[in-house]
């Protein structure tokens, strides 16, 4: 053996680095098809980009469309994505809807049908010498080619029975439209309706007892106390963090709507709209935004949590003007969701718009709109409220009415509950004074431990910034210490951010600057 003189050693001890928060992790919950290979009731975790999802749930499925609706539609293949398929019931019936062609053409045209929204178009092109039959072979033929659309089709003397792929109350919310117009034949569409029977859902959440997800999209007919009695008790919990919304497109009347989130009162539960529209005469039957409401949903899911995925490059997401505001992170949670774009939607019709007062009073109820953008050629974000409206006591509370207030407190808490985790995992507690270069607190160090957090907060967009809004803090906050438990208590104010809804303007007139009082 060699001499080593003198004897050395040297440790390198990690540093206490800034923690950031968890990464956003969705999870879609709907029915596969029987062509699907995952098992229904279980978690299928990290969904790719590559199309895997239509072999796991069926190419045709609800689930299926949710997925493409998150990663296409929705521009989101960043954020992680997870989802826990369910079978139909064994009792489920299928949702319905006729298309009936009568009379012989006398001219050439064309038919045009609508399955779920306008990306699912068939068109027929009609000659002097085709029949009611072979128009509705024709057409028949053009649904079941296409491995996506959620319905298959049979024809029989001139009759298009349209059946969808899932049984259940979701069949009966695909929209059908029917356009085009041929001399001499005529064509006459019934909306999708029938289905019924949705998927039990006892321990439908089992498979994530733990696991936290920011976002949870819920289709529109399931039970939405289900979902919000997961969400409401994970609030608040012990030593974690797992709270999350649940984002659910709602295909209701306006008064039946208003009436439905009138009556909830929960921060976990972010409600749109997306009404009916009734016009058999001219064979339409779908909705406000011509699209099935669980795409819309699995939308707003990939926007929201696109904008809160560290790094994440959301240009096309936000449209602020800020350079800063392109990237995506916790900072964005301050940041408006109202005009959030939405390309990949049709715009609504002008018969079908809300008015500006019926959308202040569903988002007063607690229900989200998308409308037109003021040019009326894009599809937009309204304000997104929760159904929060009072306290435990009863009392009117703004607290957790707006979705930026939930994101905006919820991330605040996580990330000083992270860093505090990270200083504090290996700590003596004291009420005297602190020895250098060892592992102690007491109520001082962890009261400027506290106060270096909120300039961090300030930094990340999440509380007020300034001289007075610290002194405010280290004004409201208070540590006490428990030697004999090992506990440090802490109480205190955070001042959010929150977002400018609304400006008022009030002009004098004046027609000399000399002729004023």
């Amino acid at each position: 053996m060699t001499i080593s003189f003198p004897g050395i050693t040297a440790n390198i001890v990690g540093s206490n680095t800034i923690q950031n928060n968890q990464p956003q992790r969705v999870l879609l919950v709907g029915q596969k098809s029987g062509a699907g290979t995952a098992p229904a009731g279980e978690l299928v975790e990290n969904i790719g980009n590559n199309g895997e999802h239509n072999a796991l749930f069926g190419e045709n499925s609800m689930l299926a469309n949710m997925v493409n609706a998150f990663k296409v539609d929705g521009s989101n293949t960043v954020t992680r994505l997870d989802a826990i398929p369910l079978d139909d019931d064994g009792g489920a019936t299928q949702a319905t809807s006729t298309l009936t062609f009568a009379g012989t053409p006398t001219a050439t045209g064309t038919f045009t049908l609508y399955v779920g929204s306008k990306k699912f178009a068939y068109t027929v092109n009609v000659t002097t010498s085709d029949t009611p039959t072979s128009v509705a072979t024709s057409m028949a033929a053009l649904i079941n080619a296409d491995s996506k659309v959620q319905v298959t089709a049979g024809s029989a003397a001139g009759v298009v029975t349209l059946t969808a792929v899932n049984g259940g109350l979701e069949g009966n919310f695909i929209g059908v439209r029917a356009d085009g117009e041929v001399a001499g034949m005529t064509q006459t569409l019934t909306a999708m309706a029938g289905g019924a029977t949705n998927p039990t859902l006892t321990g439908v959440f089992d498979p994530i007892d733990g696991i936290r997800y920011q976002t949870i999209v819920w289709p529109s007919s399931y039970d939405r106390d289900v979902v919000n009695t997961l969400l409401e008790s994970r609030f608040n919990v012990i030593n974690n963090i797992l709270d999350g919304i649940a984002v659910q497109i709602v295909p209701e009347t306006f008064a039946t709507f208003k009436a439905t989130v009138t009556a909830l009162n929960s921060k976990s539960l972010v409600l749109g709209i997306n009404p009916p529209v009734v016009s058999a005469p001219d064979n339409r039957f779908d909705h406000m935004v011509f699209e099935v409401p669980n795409m819309i949903a699995s939308q707003v899911a990939a926007k929201r949590s696109i904008r809160l995925t560290d790094g994440a490059n959301i240009a096309d997401v936000v449209v602020s003007g800020a350079s800063a505001d392109t990237i995506g992170g916790i900072e964005l949670s301050s940041l408006p969701y109202a005009n959030t774009p939405f390309p990949a939607l049709p715009i609504i019709e002008a018969a079908d718009l809300l008015s500006r007062a019926e959308i202040k009073e569903l988002n007063d109820a607690g229900g989200f709109v998308l409308s037109n953008n003021i040019a009326g050629n894009t599809l937009v974000l309204g304000q997104l409220v929760t159904t929060y409206k009072t306290n435990a006591a009863g009392n009117a509370d703004i607290t957790f009415k707006f979705a930026n207030y939930v994101d905006t407190a919820v991330a605040a808490r996580e990330f000083i509950f992270n860093n505090s985790q990270a200083r504090f995992r290996q700590s003596r507690l004291t009420n005297g004074e602190l020895t250098e270069f060892r592992s102690i607190a007491n109520e001082a160090s962890i009261a400027a431990f506290l106060d270096a957090q909120y300039q961090l907060l300030e930094d990340r967009m999440l509380v007020v910034k300034g001289d007075q809004a610290l002194r405010f803090f280290k004004a409201n906050r208070n540590v006490t210490i428990d030697l004999g438990l090992g506990k440090a208590s802490i109480n205190a104010k955070l001042r959010i951010l929150t977002q400018l809804r609304e400006l008022t303007f009030n002009f004098e007139i004046v027609f000399d600057e000399d002729n004023t009082l």
